[in-house]
């Protein structure tokens, strides 16, 4: 009886997960390394493979899935600096209910020889906006989850995803000065968020390049802790 109650909940469980692991390994050639800024380092997706992988998967845009754009507006920044913000609404399929997402871009940025408007800012608001409503889908949820960088996966699969098992094999197999630096870095995460610092928090873990370490580096946070982490790159 106990048996057949597992299959059944792993049945459901990948009935659950069919569009999330269909749509969340984008191919290499749809991915670029960003070069400028603060996210300087991390992986790009291409917009118009999402929305590939959205048509191969639901229909037509406009016939098996369709957004709205819902809210356009600005907010000032500093220095004369300009925000544009976006908001939609994104239906997968004919039962879905709307996925919201908010994404922004910046109409007016500082740069080294000042102002420079941007006149497709809402534009690439908009693109920002749904990208965050297909990430609840799971549209290239291996690279936000730092699972696959374009050419392999960067976390063995025959981990177990425990804490005590991530800790025991991504902890305790590093060398005493990875241990040292991880045991670091995690005091000073848990200090920025016991500070209400997210976003600075979030920053230190992308610091890590070794999967290895940001791995274990996990494993040294608690629940609460992680789930503000993943809502604050969610955010950004």
């Amino acid at each position: 009886m106990t048996r057949d109650m597992d299959k059944q909940r792993g049945s459901i469980v990948a009935d659950n997960l069919s569009i999330w692991n269909k749509v969340s390994r984008p191919p290499r050639e749809a991915l670029k390394t960003i070069t400028g800024g603060r996210l300087s380092g991390m992986t790009d997706v291409n917009p118009q493979w999402r929305m590939k992988v959205m048509t191969e998967t639901f229909g037509p845009c406009g016939v098996g899935w369709h957004y709205e754009i819902t809210k356009l507006w600005t907010e000032p920044g500093p220095e004369g600096v300009v925000m544009a913000f976006a908001m939609v609404n994104l239906w997968a399929g004919k039962d879905s209910m709307p996925i919201p997402g908010i994404g922004g871009s910046a109409m007016v940025a500082q740069e080294k020889s000042g102002l420079r408007g941007n006149d497709e800012a809402y534009k690439m608001a908009v693109t920002d906006a749904l990208s965050v409503a297909m990430k609840a889908l799971g549209v290239a949820a291996d690279i936000y989850a730092g699972l696959w960088d374009g050419t392999k996966y960067t976390t063995v699969t025959t981990v177990p995803n425990t804490p005590t098992q991530l800790t025991k094999d991504a902890f305790e197999l590093l060398s005493k000065e990875q241990k040292n630096m991880i045991l670091d870095t995690a005091t000073q995460v848990v200090d920025a968020l016991n500070e209400d610092r997210d976003f600075d928090a979030f920053s230190l873990c992308e610091t890590l390049t070794d999967s290895e370490e940001k791995m274990a580096l996990w494993s040294r946070l608690d629940s609460k802790q992680r789930r503000r982490i993943k809502e604050q790159a969610a955010k950004t």
